[in-house]
């Protein structure tokens, strides 16, 4: 029974211990973002030295968003897998990045609730996580796109 009682307690320390980071990385960008209450966050998932076609795919859906109506109620950010702030500004250089930068620890696809094939997330000003592109799925994100666009 004291096993059980153990295993238990440390099931619900891990759920905590996750919870927590998924706000504290949320909480981080929404913060730095200035994120405001009728306002999204589009999140793009980028590892230094991508291939174009890896670059292309997440571009075409922030190309799609930035030339709608809501675009004016959406923060663009990319999470870049790397280590310092130092490689944040080669990507920039070399993507010509005008938005929000983050460094990735690689754990932030989890932290965010999306799947290890996510390329683009949607994330509403309460933190929950309302859309999900993954990669080599053009036509079907496109079509979520569209309806998140329509959402008014």
């Amino acid at each position: 029974m004291e096993m059980r009682k153990f295993i238990l307690l440390l099931i619900i320390i891990c759920l905590c211990v996750n919870l927590n980071a998924q706000s504290n990385l949320f909480k981080q960008i929404k913060e730095k973002t200035g994120l405001k209450q009728n306002e999204y966050l589009v999140i793009t998932y980028f590892q230094l030295g991508n291939c174009p076609k890896c670059l292309i795919e997440p571009s075409e859906i922030i190309n799609h968003i930035e030339n709608s109506k809501k675009a004016e109620s959406v923060k663009f950010v990319a999470l870049v897998r790397c280590d310092r702030e130092i490689e944040l500004k080669v990507f920039k250089r070399e993507t010509d990045w005008k938005y929000f930068l983050f460094v990735d620890d690689g754990s932030s696809r989890k932290q965010l609730g999306a799947e290890p094939s996510t390329i683009v997330t949607i994330i509403n000003y309460k933190g929950t996580n309302i859309l999900n592109c993954n990669n080599g799925e053009i036509k079907k994100n496109m079509k979520k796109i569209n309806e998140f666009l329509k959402d008014d």
